[in-house]
């Protein structure tokens, strides 16, 4: 299973953590991101 959370962010900016845990509830893997809103 995968949990993503928002970890920061300000107007244009977010900051992710991604977890991937096993079927025992133990973390495998971890991926953190960045991103960036353009205006619309």
């Amino acid at each position: 299973m995968a949990t993503a959370t928002r970890v920061g962010s300000s107007r244009k900016f977010a900051h992710y953590e991604v977890v991937v845990s096993d079927s025992e509830q133990r973390r495998i893997a971890l991926f953190t991101s960045s991103a960036y809103q353009l205006d619309q």
